[in-house]
């Protein structure tokens, strides 16, 4: 193969490949929980203020596949004293419903921007792009999933009902805002990433091609 031939092969794979390499998400831990106890981590109403409601994320990986769960509880770990209608758990517009599968604990009621004011979202902060997951007024939510997109820094947003008629719902504190202009992510939870994960034989392979791309610069070079 000549070697004009070989970098073009190489350039192409660059990019077809350059988005999910250089990713500017935040990656995030796979475990850890934030709770309205703390007004740094999250923000929420009536039944569900004051260590109301909590939610833990704990993730497992098995190759290119991650498996998410979230546990939503009151601080204690006790039900909620409010069952949760649904979750929206925010994803990104390459985001679609193959990358979601093996769901349990909800059911996904599609991906879509939801921009506030939004009757069936009441205070919801900010424009989110998510996936709805429904609950059906569960006390003691717990939803799992698989996605081949990794964790990093996100948002969510969480609703009931009403009581006594006031709405409850909760969020996390830095709803809306960019997690690359925070050094403490408390107000964030860990939710599945932009592109999805690389296999390391691609990486190299590509890496392959461009040490023998290099190399046949360096002999034109040379040459010259």
């Amino acid at each position: 193969m000549g070697t004009t031939r070989r970098l073009s092969i190489v350039l192409m794979a660059l990019s077809v490949l350059a988005p999910a390499i250089g990713r500017a998400d935040i990656p995030a831990p796979f475990t850890g929980s934030r709770s309205s106890s703390n007004a740094a981590q999250i923000f929420a109403t009536d039944g569900w203020a004051n260590g109301g409601f909590s939610i833990t994320w704990s993730i497992s990986q098995t190759g290119t596949v991650f498996e998410y769960t979230y546990t939503i509880r009151q601080d204690t770990g006790a039900p909620l004293s409010k069952g949760l209608s649904h979750l929206l758990l925010e994803v990104s517009d390459a985001f679609g419903t193959a990358d979601i599968w093996d769901l349990s604990g909800a059911s996904l009621n599609g991906i879509a921007t939801i921009v506030p004011p939004h009757h069936g979202n009441p205070g919801l902060p900010a424009t989110i792009y998510a996936m709805e997951l429904d609950t059906n007024g569960s006390t003691t939510p717990t939803i799992k999933f698989k996605s081949t997109r990794a964790p990093v820094w996100g948002d969510f947003y969480a609703k009931d009902g009403t009581d006594a008629g006031s709405d409850v719902y909760a969020y996390n504190k830095d709803f809306g805002k960019d997690p690359a202009s925070f050094a403490d992510f408390s107000g964030f939870i860990a939710r599945p990433d932009t592109r999805p994960i690389i296999p390391e034989p691609v990486f190299f392979q590509l890496g392959a091609l461009v040490g023998l791309g290099g190399l046949g610069m360096l002999r034109m070079r040379r040459r010259g």
